[in-house]
């Protein structure tokens, strides 16, 4: 195979020189050739570049948190107490508290959020609240109350 890559011609003092440039490639196997026609034939994707300097930013979403710490009257911790988080009239989470009387509810996406509290022996507590990206930490007292059956 002879590709023929350039032809030109040059004058010089009257004279004229025609140089041809040629490139003789002879490939190693006829399969190694038929390789290298079924790459080069290929069509390539290129996919377009995003400039952000023009204002064109990744998206991404940004969670946060809200830590609930739970205690009654006087102060101390309560331990045990079940919390439910909901969003949209869905439950997200219902967990119990540790011993310190607190949970982080994590990962969670901007918006309104329901916490209810309930304890055995105490009053049940409901608190709305609008979470940002920023953390949210929300201190609720329990007030000895109704048994809850």
């Amino acid at each position: 195979m002879m590709i023929n890559l350039n032809s030109c011609s040059l004058g010089m003092n009257g004279m004229e020189w025609v140089i041809n440039m040629a490139i003789y490639y002879y490939p190693f196997s006829k399969k190694q050739e038929k390789e290298e026609i079924e790459r080069t034939e290929k069509p390539q994707t290129i996919e377009p570049m995003q400039d952000k300097s023009l204002g064109q930013e990744e998206k991404q979403i940004q969670t946060g948190y809200i830590k609930v710490t739970v205690k009654n009257l006087e102060g101390t911790p309560l331990p045990k107490t079940v919390i439910k988080l909901s969003r949209d009239g869905q439950e997200v989470k219902k967990i119990t508290t540790d011993q310190t009387g607190e949970y982080k509810f994590e990962d969670l996406e901007p918006g309104r959020y329901i916490i209810k509290v309930w304890k055995q022996g105490y009053d049940v507590q409901e608190k709305t609240v609008e979470l940002t990206n920023k953390p949210l930490s929300i201190n609720i007292l329990l007030k000895k109350g109704a048994k809850i059956k």
